[in-house]
């Protein structure tokens, strides 16, 4: 049997998608719901021209054939008010042919020495129940849990929603929130909402890395990162919401397919970041502004984790519902020094 060689990923997102689907479909149909990420989206997060390459992205090699990738993009956070390097791990995948033959462990291995010689810190990702990752990252003996999230919801479909729902959860899920979907979300774009533009980059980097009082762990966000964030190709989606001539706040998100019973597409509300100077009616306005957009793509529901510094009083006005935990953030490859230790309130993107 040949020899499993790990190795920088070197496909495309194509190649990715199809891997990543395979094996996500062979461990979860049927059984819970998940994403279903598209050539598009890796493209964006990871196979862009980024100023970190792809050393944290590893693929597993049978001479030319893909048999699982771990991905780790480089990430720029603050721990405690300490700017470091860490990376971000999703998208753990192995081809389902493949398992069995300790692909993930080999991996994971390869990732964790590339930290250790770059000086990397850790790696943080998120895990939820009935899922495999839980069970794989805690018998690492250099992972720890950080924390606990829940997430925002809005439903902008419950026919869509139902129709998808999987388990006893979801469907008690659509009952509860389905109501909130009937408010009214405006017709047109509110005044002073308008598109994110280029020229609009500084201030919104200015928006989003506003010091957060009482957090923990926050990601910082380079000039090049949050350009490729809020701007890539029609991928992510980004409004700006625009008073007395200045950028005061701004909503990006994506779209994704998430398939469960059925299938239908969820919006991924990555960051919601205002200023002083936008009042309650102004960051209303922006919201809902956005959640017309997310409805006009077909999104069936919204998402956004509950994080510190959220406006949680538009949020509840536009019909957002925040839910218990489900979810565990993670960190491996942690060093004896553990910085993570004492980490109460993170600030994260979700992947």
């Amino acid at each position: 049997m040949p020899e499993i060689e790990i190795r920088s990923y070197e496909g495309d997102g194509a190649e990715l998608a199809d891997l990543v689907g395979r094996a996500w479909t062979a461990s979860y149909e049927g059984r819970t719901t998940y994403l279903a990420w598209d050539s598009a989206y890796f493209d964006w997060q990871l196979l862009s021209d980024r100023r970190d390459g792809r050393e944290f992205l590893l693929g597993a090699y049978e001479g030319r054939r893909l048999a699982g990738v771990l991905l780790s993009p480089i990430v720029p956070l603050e721990v405690f008010g300490e700017p470091l390097e860490a990376t971000l791990t999703s998208w753990f995948s192995v081809d389902p042919e493949y398992r069995g033959r300790q692909v993930g462990r080999l991996l994971v291995a390869e990732v964790r020495r590339r930290h250790r010689a770059r000086g990397t810190a850790f790696t943080i990702g998120f895990v939820s129940a009935g899922m495999a990752g839980p069970n794989f990252w805690k018998s690492l003996p250099d992972c720890r849990t950080v924390s606990w999230i829940g997430f925002w919801y809005r439903v902008l479909d419950p026919a869509r929603l139902a129709g998808a729902a999987l388990s006893r959860r979801d469907r008690w899920l659509t009952r509860l929130l389905g109501p909130l979907s009937a408010r009214a979300l405006p017709a047109s774009d509110a005044e002073g909402v308008r598109a994110y533009r280029p020229a609009d980059l500084e201030a919104s980097r200015r928006l989003v890395d506003r010091p957060i009082p009482g957090c923990d762990l926050r990601f910082r966000w380079p000039a090049e990162d949050l350009a490729r964030q809020l701007d890539f190709r029609g991928t992510p989606r980004t409004l700006v919401l625009e008073t007395r001539g200045e950028v005061a706040g701004l909503a990006n998100w994506y779209v994704a397919e998430v398939r469960g019973r059925g299938s239908m597409r969820v919006a991924f509300l990555d960051l919601l970041a205002f200023d002083d100077r936008a009042d309650r009616r102004e960051r209303g306005d922006l919201v809902r502004t956005a959640l017309r957009h997310m409805r006009d793509d077909e999104a069936a529901v919204v998402m956004l984790p509950r994080v510190p510094a959220l406006p949680a009083r538009t949020l509840l006005a536009a019909g957002f519902v925040p839910l218990p935990v489900e979810q565990e953030l993670l960190a491996a490859y942690l060093d004896p020094i553990d910085r993570l230790a004492k980490v109460r309130r993170p600030h994260f993107l979700w992947r």
